[in-house]
């Protein structure tokens, strides 16, 4: 069984609600779950929604990858920002970390943010 298709780990291709439409096929936020559904995907302190639901925005432009990096953080504009961590109708492979994808700063689909918090 694939991971999440009973939102166990994470909300993505289509599996909230119970959908037998398929990925790719879902639309709108009735898709959208809520904070904290997929509970067996807490991370070691407890956080959740670390990935799937929706495409987080981050702080990057878009660049390829610098090694070394310094502070691993690309700041300068380009036109399109890093997104990551997929979303509601998304396959699985978009979930893993390195998995990221850009669009530019306007774009306003199946978009948010994560909240976080210092320890």
């Amino acid at each position: 069984m694939e991971p999440g298709t009973n939102n166990e780990y994470a909300i993505y291709g289509c599996y909230y609600p119970s959908s037998d439409s398929g990925a790719g096929t879902c639309t709108g936020v009735a898709n959208i779950a809520p904070v904290g559904t997929a509970t067996l995907g807490a991370g070691l302190w407890g956080q959740l929604d670390l990935a799937g639901e929706v495409w987080e925005w981050n702080l990057d432009w878009a660049a390829g990858y610098v090694d070394p990096c310094t502070d691993c953080a690309y700041l300068t504009a380009t036109g399109y920002r890093v997104r990551r961590g997929d979303s509601y109708d998304y396959p699985t492979s978009n979930l893993l970390p390195p998995y990221r994808v850009s669009a530019p700063p306007a774009a306003r689909y199946d978009l948010g943010l994560r909240c976080a918090r210092s320890p």
